[in-house]
């Protein structure tokens, strides 16, 4: 390699990692908005997300295994480093927003949040918890989804339906047996109080969003309605 194309290269890995360490030095306070912004809710004012009162415009990824990890040489709650890490390393790429599927959607596997029909794991929120108060930390805001569409390791709403002995999965969306096993199984995720900041879940503003699942194909709007009505 020419030594001047070396020079150039070795200046600008210098550069990113000036970048980088800039980045990451002060997570709590680079956020949109200016300031320590971590116990304000993201609102909806009309089609618009805003932060105290500022438009809250975000850009980040998707860690879909921070609660319930399939990359471990099979399916395991993920270790608190490789969570650090992976938020870390977002954050140090100017992300303030990160999604992921298992910090709400686990079911039918022994270390998922609901192994079985009415059953609940309390372990299963040990990396959850951890990850919600690291992403706090690192002046993150989070997006969860509740189910899934798709039966994947972490389960989705065709777990509840075969629990049901239902033939056609998407029959979740009308039986009155599933409305109510997913209602129990939303409450009890939002319930949830969090050891490492005393919040439960639906209290916590770093969780910007709740999602009612993932690639939902089938799902109708009065289903939307009948789950999302106060009881």
């Amino acid at each position: 390699m020419p030594r001047d194309r070396r020079r150039t290269l070795a200046s600008l890995l210098v550069v990113s990692a000036l970048v980088v360490t800039a980045t990451a030095s002060s997570p709590a306070t680079a956020e949109p908005g200016g300031g320590r912004t971590a116990d304000a809710f993201v609102q909806r004012d009309g089609s618009t997300l805003t932060l105290q009162g500022k438009p809250f415009r975000f850009a980040g990824t998707n860690l879909y295994w921070l609660g319930l990890d399939e990359n471990v040489g099979g399916v395991d709650h993920p270790t608190c480093f490789r969570i650090d890490d992976a938020l870390k390393t977002a954050r140090a790429m100017n992300a303030t927003v990160v999604r992921s599927h298992t910090l709400g959607t686990s079911l039918g596997c022994p270390q998922c949040i609901q192994p079985e029909a009415g059953e609940f794991n309390e372990n299963a929120f040990a990396p959850i918890d951890h990850a919600i108060a690291r992403a706090r930390a690192y002046g993150l805001r989070l997006i969860v989804p509740l189910t899934d569409q798709w039966d994947y390791y972490h389960g989705g709403y065709p777990t509840m339906a075969k629990w049901l002995g239902m033939r056609e999965p998407k029959d979740f969306y009308t039986d009155p047996r599933a409305k109510a096993a997913y209602k129990d199984y939303v409450r009890h995720v939002l319930d949830h109080v969090n050891p490492y900041t005393g919040l439960a879940y639906k209290d916590d503003p770093t969780i910007m969003s709740w999602e009612l699942g993932n690639e939902l194909n089938d799902m109708t709007r009065d289903w939307i309605d009948s789950i999302t009505a106060t009881d």
